[in-house]
């Protein structure tokens, strides 16, 4: 299985978590993107590091656009803070999840989900009262994708 997490609002709010999460994921071979809208890069690599987060690809709503020549200008100069054309930003990090083949998204806005509109599932870790029921959906989504009883057995979890 693909699957993303974002940053900021995800990982940041539970960084514990996810370290365990994306631990559990990789050793069943799933495939983890870092989709953020920060740019790539050693500040973001670090960031991740910081929380123990493993990962195999870092995909950024910033770089995205940089690569393709999106008119992108900075608040306050701060290179942190891109600024681009009103509903360029929005409909990224769907439009990502479809280039790259991701099952499914984990992030924490209520503005991207409806772009997620392809076979691309969109959780948003706000609508769980807790990471119990949170990790509950996404185990479910889980062995959706793997299809069988044997994978479920074999996650242990």
């Amino acid at each position: 299985m693909r699957i993303s997490i974002d940053v900021h609002g995800v990982i940041t709010e539970r960084p514990e978590f996810f370290a365990w999460l994306t631990k559990k994921l990789v050793s069943h071979h799933d495939a983890i993107f870092i989709l953020t809208g920060q740019a790539a890069g050693i500040a973001l690599v670090r960031e991740l590091a910081k929380h123990s987060i493993l990962f195999h690809h870092v995909l950024s709503v910033t770089t995205y656009h940089r690569m393709i020549g999106t008119p992108i200008s900075y608040k306050n100069g701060d290179p942190t803070q891109p600024v681009m054309p009103y509903g360029v930003w929005d409909p990224t990090k769907a439009k990502l999840c479809e280039l790259y083949d991701i099952d499914l998204h984990i992030d924490d806005s209520d503005v991207y989900g409806k772009y997620f509109t392809g076979h691309t599932i969109y959780v948003n870790v706000k609508e769980f009262d807790s990471m119990a029921s949170f990790y509950q959906v996404v185990k479910e989504k889980v062995y959706e994708s793997r299809g069988t009883e044997h994978k479920k057995n074999q996650l242990g979890v």
